[in-house]
């Protein structure tokens, strides 16, 4: 099926290595290399000692951290003042525990504040409409944006990938996000929208493709790279989807700077201009100019790079230059977590201990900005926690993006996946065991919470804590890694606890469905004894005061949006007579962009095809769907006949299809019947063949779900196309999809 045809995006890659200059080793995020944060991560983990001094768990970086101050007088002499009215009953469990000497604690202090929060969330990228278009659309939405609170969007732009200012994905990206926006509204909150690029546009690479990620941007006639002309892409395509009503608060310039993927979308910067390679560093100043001459103080601010790793070389490599000429310029560090650490994406398995020393290093160099993972994936439920602990402790993140907010269900028999949200062909979405996972800190740690000291007695028990600017909340998420139950005591010095809400979730070494997780288990009453068991995670809603007086605290209010967010791009006039979409015979790199399904690549050979002076092979097929594709937004009006001619030649013979598929009334359906394909039969090895017929765009389709694809399903082979002609029959009506 297609939708589980996708390539996972391009995890299982083969490692990169990344060279830095401060932490030397690498970490490829499938073979799980050894990293400079594995030598001494499980000695950390056992002595507390950083560079052999001694720290809490975490406390390694001073940020520049906001909030309210308590005075010496509010807390000298105090211990854990539980309001005996508002606190709760104890139970006789609670009873005894309030005397247990055998309970070792976990102290949460309010005076020692690090990192100030900006927000956890994921991205929208891929299959960002399949929810949307799912038969409960509300439902996952209200479990992504209304349970688990996200509030940080990761959007791709595609702005003139494959027409000339417009984005395919536009619709769908403004949905999400009005979805999310009204959402957090309703309790008070707003979302932040970061906007990344996979690639530019074909005509800016200077391989002429957005089908792979070894080009660079273009060079001018002059021999210079097109620094200028990039920049005014870059404000072209910010301006198309404010356009939309979409607020963009941050903007990242390349997804992943370090790698080339060769079957998606990819642009190769490196730190120091070259022959070969742009550099990243200009490219991101050009692009900081050229917004804030459009868009003054409005205009979004900036991170990077966004690295395949977490090493602080790494990142220092590429932000140097940036940090020398204009630092104000990087308001953030961005990148993801698949080098610098222990991460095998086969067995979807992490070692959140490997990253200490990366996460330490990032804090130490870069504590003036903001310090922001924009994605990761790899891991089990209760090893996501483990290292979204380490992350928020260790290198004092200010965001933390989880990788696909939704994607299809590729791995239908799993509950532990790479995915928050999937959904089927059915339309029917379900939760995985890392939305689960990071929903346990999203919920309750909120954007301007400050991360607070929270050191445990235990060893087995990693604790993170967050307090509320009024200090009226204090949120506290503990990890028990171990195969034993654990019983803690909060002690809270110079706090009054008024209230508790508890939340637990065993997700063992791998979970295998939702019973047993987030499961409420009340108020820890008044002996704050809480109780983990073994391989889970447990959240801790706390409220309470600092001080001997309860804060004056503003009501919340929902928040009422006058600009109204544009969902659906206004259709362009029906032309009255049949238009040809594409005539090529590859004589040369014509323009036409070509998706490359699954692991398949398309390339030219000058001296191939069906009349010798071009065409087309496709090669790197892993599956026997995998095959290219004409881009679902050079179909933009449904409810038409096409016409579809093409030459096919395969090595063995066999059979090549032209493959339709869509998204109609809640499923995805890739139809075989009369006027469906165009299919090329019984050919025999090393010959060349023609094929022509008719398909048909249902006039009941989703929006901007219609694609057709070459395939070879006898096997996993090459097989060579040319002289492809695609034509609109607008001439000729078709009626509805009915199964």
């Amino acid at each position: 099926m297609f939708t589980e045809k996708l390539n996972r995006k391009y995890r299982f890659l083969i490692c990169l290595v990344c060279v830095t200059a401060l932490i030397c080793s690498c970490a490829s995020p499938k073979t799980g290399g050894k990293d400079a944060g594995n030598a001494t991560g499980s000695a950390q983990e056992e002595t507390g000692k950083i560079d052999g001094q001694n720290v809490s768990e975490g406390n390694t970086g001073t940020d520049g951290s906001v909030g309210s101050e308590i005075s010496e007088a509010d807390t000298e002499g105090s211990v854990n003042k539980p309001d005996q009215d508002k606190a709760g009953q104890n139970t006789a469990e609670q009873d005894a525990e309030m005397v247990d000497p055998n309970i070792k604690s976990v102290t949460i202090d309010l005076n020692t504040e690090y990192q100030t929060f900006d927000g956890f969330g994921a991205a929208y990228t891929w299959y960002g409409e399949r929810l949307l278009n799912s038969k409960d659309p509300e439902g996952g939405l209200d479990a992504l944006f209304t349970d688990a609170k996200l509030t940080v969007l990761r959007f791709k732009n595609e702005y003139g990938y494959h027409m000339e200012g417009k984005a395919s994905n536009a619709d769908a990206m403004a949905q999400n996000y009005k979805e999310a926006r009204d959402r957090a509204a309703a309790y008070g909150e707003r979302v932040y929208v970061l906007m990344c690029c996979w690639s530019p546009p074909a005509s800016l690479k200077s391989d002429n493709t957005i089908r792979t990620g070894y080009g660079t941007i273009k060079k001018n006639d002059d021999g210079s790279y097109a620094y200028d002309e990039y920049a005014r892409w870059w404000v072209d395509s910010l301006k198309y989807y404010m356009a939309r009503g979409i607020v963009i608060d941050y903007v990242s310039i390349q997804n992943e700077v370090d790698f080339a993927p060769d079957d998606y979308e990819g642009c190769l910067f490196g730190p120091k201009e070259t022959d070969s390679q742009a550099s990243y560093a200009k490219a991101f100043l050009a692009v900081y100019r050229a917004i804030h001459e459009e868009f003054g103080d409005d205009a979004p601010l900036m991170l990077g790079p966004e690295t395949m790793s977490c090493e602080p070389g790494t990142l220092l490599k590429y932000t140097g230059d940036i940090l020398k000429e204009i630092p104000e310029a990087l308001a953030g560090v961005a990148y993801h977590l698949y080098v610098g650490g222990n991460s095998d994406g086969d067995s979807n398995t992490v070692r959140p201990s490997s990253y200490m020393t990366n996460f330490s290093g990032i804090s130490n160099y870069f504590s003036d900005v903001k310090r922001w993972e924009t994605e990761f994936y790899i891991g089990h439920g209760i090893q996501t926690a483990e290292l979204i602990h380490y992350a928020l402790t260790y290198a004092n993140m200010t965001a933390y993006l989880y990788w696909s907010g939704v994607w299809a269900d590729s791995q239908p028999n799993k509950f532990e996946t790479y995915d928050l949200i999937e959904v089927n062909n059915a339309g029917k979405w379900r939760r995985t065991a890392n939305y689960y996972a990071l929903r346990h800190y999203s919920q309750f740690i909120r954007p301007g919470y400050v991360r607070i000291d929270a050191v445990s007695g235990e060893g087995a028990v990693k604790c993170t804590a967050f307090t509320s600017p009024y200090k009226n909340k204090i949120a506290a998420v503990l990890v028990n890694t171990s195969d034993e139950e654990k019983k803690l005591r909060l002690d809270i010095p110079g706090y009054t606890v008024t209230g508790s809400e508890q939340y637990v979730s065993v997700f063992g070494d791998e979970c295998t469905s939702e019973n047993g997780l987030f499961e409420s288990k009340g108020s820890f009453g008044q002996s704050q004894v809480v109780t983990i068991p073994a391989k889970a995670v447990l959240s801790v809603d706390i409220e309470g005061y600092a001080g001997n007086t309860p804060p004056v605290i503003p009501e919340v209010t929902p928040i009422v949006y006058e600009d109204d967010v544009i969902t659906k791009e206004p259709e362009s006039e029906v032309p009255g007579e049949d238009v040809v979409l594409i005539d090529t015979s590859f004589s040369s790199d014509d323009g036409y962009s070509f998706t490359g399904m699954g692991g398949a690549m398309a390339r030219i050979v000058a001296d191939g095809g069906s009349d010798s002076d071009g065409g087309l092979e496709v090669s790197g097929r892993t599956d026997t769907w995998n095959g290219i594709a004409l881009p679902n937004d050079l179909f933009e009006h449904y409810g038409y006949y096409l016409k579809v001619s093409y030459d096919c030649m395969t090595e063995k013979g066999g059979t090549i299809s032209c493959t339709p598929t869509f998204n109609c009334n809640g499923g995805t359906h890739y139809p075989s019947g009369e006027n469906d394909r165009v299919v090329c039969e019984n050919m025999e090895g090393g010959k060349w063949y023609h094929a022509e017929g008719i398909m048909t765009m249902y006039s009941n389709m989703d929006k901007s779900s219609y694609m057709i694809y070459w395939e070879y399903p006898d096997n996993t082979d090459n097989f060579y196309l040319d002289n492809i002609k695609v034509e609109i029959l607008y001439t000729k009506p078709a009626g509805e999809y009915t199964e």
